[in-house]
């Protein structure tokens, strides 16, 4: 059933009144019919809808009417009033056509800016679709502009684009607005508009994006076109550090997962690599979600974080990665395979002594015969850290930094390193910022000056520092001092130095503190649960033990033997000590430690010299000296100091 109620004209006086009565009887019956208009959301999929068209005729050039306002109204009850529901333009046709819900009551009109009023009423009851034709006439000499609204990076058509258009007489200064319209489901709004005019076309919400204009001048009746690009994505800035030593996580992977408004699901965006600065960034759609995921990383825990990204405004996210417990506190000892690591960016080593790890996977390197620290991240990448290569004590930046035969070195749990600078008689630290550069000081013992004086700081005096053991909670830093045949302790907290055993004669005798002594002592390791000290005497090819409760020091073992021979780099890994033997080439582990008698078992190398990688029986080293078990990727590191170069050790 269809009803229309037309105001355009006036009926003849001799069929007024019956006219009337159609009128009321028509709207009185389809009243009737339609007891319950449909009230329901337009954009409720669940409410049947049927398609109204409207047509636009300008009777003055007896042709349709492209881009006019038209008002569409409805009734959702039959004895309220007529709400206005949308404002829709006609299309390059001069007709428009619009999904609505039944049954309702509809009125369509025209907006009176630029055009003489016209209206008509159409009675929706089924699925049929209806139509009206409303009559008009332009008040000004009317053009038309064709509006497209496009994302900027992709070109894309942005439909249901709210735009804000002004115009203005060509030769005046103001603007009138002419009100906020929205695109249609292919990116374009078409208007007509008086000419001689300047339209100016704007981004209707600039709180979400980011502010433009695009500005058409219509001359005459001829149509022009024009395109609005708008920036649809926001700069994500993300940024990952370490909850321990807050320094920055770089090289590191992750997911980007972008839920746009509307969706109901994350779906996958990027995955990015976070540069040295632990940073990426990234163009986000918005408005929309964003999720980053970092899983199954070697070193942290799983991280995952939702952002919002609600306008073009920089989002920024900042990740603070919890390391994970070490896989691997126990060697795997069996089929050992041996690599080397090679250092690019054309770096090399000369005389290395020691290494460590920080549980990120990043490699220290002394590289003693160069006086200078070498970085090696988890991806490879080698850099000097500190030392600029001249042997000297300066401290300060890294790379103004001077060393003079750096030999053991460890790392906290804060990422501070800590580093025995053999020939110069002190220990330095090494604190590496966010950023990753590295500043130098002197926290213990006086440059040039050896001796054994106990003391606070710089007031202690060393003699010839080598090897070192840091405890787990960065208290306490042992220092085997081979040139002075003790171990002295330096306590982290106010940089105190004291004697915990050794009486500095060179022989190798167990007792109590300094009723003990060390020949040329060069390795130390805290056992698993720090009571215990294991010292390893370079020239006496001994090792001995030290509790540390009551500074009392056993002999295990006095002498070489086939696996064992003038020991420098020790290590404890899973309860049991690893053994470097400088003297026959070898790497050995205890096998039964029995005072004075302890035995060792052969893991790797023979007592002859070389340089091979490859099975335990193929590996050849030359000298080795420093020793580190990574618990975070279950690798051995070897200082290979006569072949200049790190073996790396693995078991599978």
């Amino acid at each position: 059933m269809r009803l229309s109620v037309h105001h355009h004209f006036e009926p003849k006086p001799n069929s007024m009144k019956k006219t009337y009565y159609i009128l009321i009887l028509g709207l009185a019956l389809g009243l009737a019919a339609c007891k319950k208009f449909a009230n329901e959301a337009f954009n409720d999929t669940t409410t049947e809808k049927t398609t109204l068209k409207v047509k636009v005729m300008n009777d003055k050039d007896n042709r349709l009417e492209p881009g006019v306002k038209i008002l569409i109204s409805r009734k959702i009850d039959a004895s309220a009033a007529f709400q206005v529901i949308d404002t829709v333009r006609t299309n390059a046709q001069g007709e428009l056509t619009y999904q609505v819900p039944f049954p309702n009551l509809f009125r369509a009109e025209i907006d009176t800016a630029f055009y003489k009023y016209d209206s008509k009423e159409l009675l929706m009851q089924n699925a049929s679709n209806g139509e009206l034709v409303l009559h008009t006439k332009p008040k000004f000499g009317m053009s038309t502009v064709d509006i497209s609204v496009l994302d900027s990076a992709s070109s894309t058509a942005l439909a249901d684009f709210l735009v804000n258009v002004s115009y203005r007489k060509i030769g005046t200064a103001k603007f009138i607005d002419n009100g906020s319209e929205k695109t249609n489901a292919s990116g374009k709004l078409l208007l007509s508009l008086p000419y001689p005019t300047e339209v100016k076309v704007k981004i209707g919400n600039t709180t979400a994006y980011r502010p433009d204009s695009v500005s058409v001048n219509l001359l005459d009746e001829n149509s022009k076109s024009t395109q609005l690009k708008v920036s649809t994505s926001a700069l994500f800035a993300f940024n990952a550090s370490d909850a321990l030593d807050l320094q920055y996580v770089a090289n590191t992977s992750f997911n980007v997962y972008v839920k746009k408004t509307g969706e109901s699901a994350f779906t996958l965006f990027k995955t990015m690599l976070t540069d040295a600065s632990g940073n990426f960034n990234l163009m986000i759609p918005q408005p929309a979600q964003v999720k980053v995921e970092m899983l199954n990383n070697t070193y942290f825990t799983n991280y995952s974080v939702v952002a919002d990204v609600p306008t073009y405004a920089t989002v920024k996210q900042k990740a603070v990665l919890t390391l994970k417990a070490p896989a691997y506190t126990s060697p795997v000892l069996t089929n050992l395979q041996s690599t080397e690591l090679v250092l690019n960016n054309g770096l090399s080593l000369n005389g290395p002594q020691d290494m460590t790890t920080d549980g990120k996977g990043n490699i220290y390197i002394t590289d003693s015969g160069n006086n200078r620290i070498i970085k090696v991240d988890n991806t490879g990448n080698a850099t000097v850290l500190a030392g600029n290569g001249t042997a000297g004590t300066v401290d300060g930046a890294g790379e103004d930094a001077q060393f003079s035969a750096p030999y053991g070195i460890r790392c906290g749990t804060d990422g501070s390193l800590y580093v025995a600078d053999d020939t110069r008689h002190i220990i330095r630290k090494i604190v590496i910022a966010a950023d990753g550069k590295a500043t130098v000081s002197t926290i213990a013992g006086a440059a040039g000056s050896s001796g054994t004086t106990d003391g606070a700081g710089t007031t202690a005096r060393f003699n010839r520092p080598a090897g070192i053991a840091l405890d787990k909670a960065n208290r306490y830093l042992y220092v085997a001092e081979w040139g002075g045949n003790k171990v002295r302790k330096v306590d982290l907290s106010n940089n105190t130095v004291s004697t915990v055993a050794g009486s500095g004669t060179s022989s190798v005798l167990g007792g109590t503190g300094t009723a003990a002594t060390f020949q040329i002592p060069w390795g130390v390791a805290l056992t698993d649960d720090e009571t215990g000290l294991y010292v390893a005497s370079w020239n006496g090819s001994s090792i001995s033990k030290i509790n540390l409760a009551n500074s009392f020091v056993t002999v295990l073992r006095k002498g070489a033997t086939t696996n064992f021979s003038s020991p420098r780099g020790i290590y404890v890994a899973g309860g049991k000590l690893y053994v470097a033997n400088t003297g026959n080439h070898t790497l050995s582990a205890i096998n039964t430690e029995v005072e004075t008698n302890t035995t060792f078992n052969l893991l790797m190398g023979t007592t002859t010299s070389g340089n091979a990688v490859g099975s335990a029986t193929a590996t050849r080293f030359n000298g080795p000296v420093g020793i580190w078990y990574d618990k975070y990727s279950g690798k051995f590191y070897i200082a290979d100091t006569g072949n200049n170069k790190i073996k790396v050790i693995r078991g599978n």
